[in-house]
């Protein structure tokens, strides 16, 4: 059985209280900032921001399934620039 340690966690830009972030990880991988993308960097340094966890408790493939989903849900539903 597959162990459930990972989770899905958000960036969110606070000057306009929206996602500019979603990924998948473990331990403390939400709080890293090292191998970001410049983009995410360019976004974090500019703007007050925030982090948080949308799910927790999932294994590496629900993880995995969950921001695929949540990405394509922003993107195509709710009209999202998100970086990928």
């Amino acid at each position: 059985m597959e162990e459930k340690i990972c989770y899905v966690y958000a960036y969110i830009r606070l000057d306009t209280n929206t996602y500019f972030y979603i990924g998948k990880g473990k331990d403390n991988r939400y709080l890293r900032l090292d191998n970001r993308k410049q983009h995410f960097m360019n976004i974090f340094n500019k703007v007050p921001c925030t982090v948080e966890i949308l799910k927790d408790n999932l294994t590496e493939d629900e993880a995995f399934q969950l921001e695929v989903n949540t990405i394509y849900d922003l993107v195509f539903n709710e009209g999202y620039s998100i970086d990928i």
